[in-house]
């Protein structure tokens, strides 16, 4: 809860609070004249993407729903319309109140911010928990109100199966698995 008091951007998780005095919250490059040197913000105030990951996954697991999908929805709109096509940056300023998706900075393509992305999508969301041991596939999802119907595939052993999740108006959710 004090990393979502005090590190929570609308875009992303500060890498150190807005509070400290060693905050430096925009990674410039030196394209800002009269600002330090960009690596002070690099652990000191920028927002790293990869972040966002584990902070959805706390707010899931604190039942603020809302606040946890309003950050995935940012990380989408990114996605999409952000940088390079279908992927996502390293880090962003730490402030930007004029842009509510963040100034990219640093990598326009790091892995460990996609695969946050990814995984929080299929285990937090989608509640996809495989268990090899087991040769168990078990479903625990978390589904948004927003998301009333989506289907995925999902790798299992050497096959693939459906998992179509479906809500209800009344908030009842069907889950329906078929092998492909």
């Amino acid at each position: 809860k004090d990393v979502i008091k005090n590190c929570l951007a609308m875009h992303g998780v500060r890498s150190l609070s807005k509070n400290d005095i060693d905050y430096h919250p925009l990674h410039d490059y030196g394209s800002r004249k009269g600002r330090e040197h960009h690596d002070f913000s690099y652990h000191n105030g920028d927002v790293w993407l990869w972040l966002a990951g584990p902070a959805i996954e706390g707010l899931i697991g604190i039942g603020e729903y809302k606040k946890a999908y309003n950050l995935n929805r940012k990380l989408v709109e990114r996605l999409l319309t952000r940088g390079a096509l279908g992927t996502l940056c390293e880090i962003l300023d730490g402030d930007n109140d004029s842009d509510s998706l963040g100034h990219s900075c640093g990598t326009i393509s790091q892995a460990w911010s996609l695969a946050e992305f990814v995984r929080v999508f299929y285990q937090c969301w989608l509640g996809i928990k495989p268990d090899a041991i087991n040769r168990t596939l078990i479903l625990m999802p978390q589904l948004p109100d927003e998301l009333r119907r989506i289907t995925v595939t999902s790798f299992q052993n050497e096959g693939k199966i459906n998992i179509t999740y479906k809500k209800s108006k009344e908030g009842r959710l069907a889950i329906k698995i078929l092998p492909i």
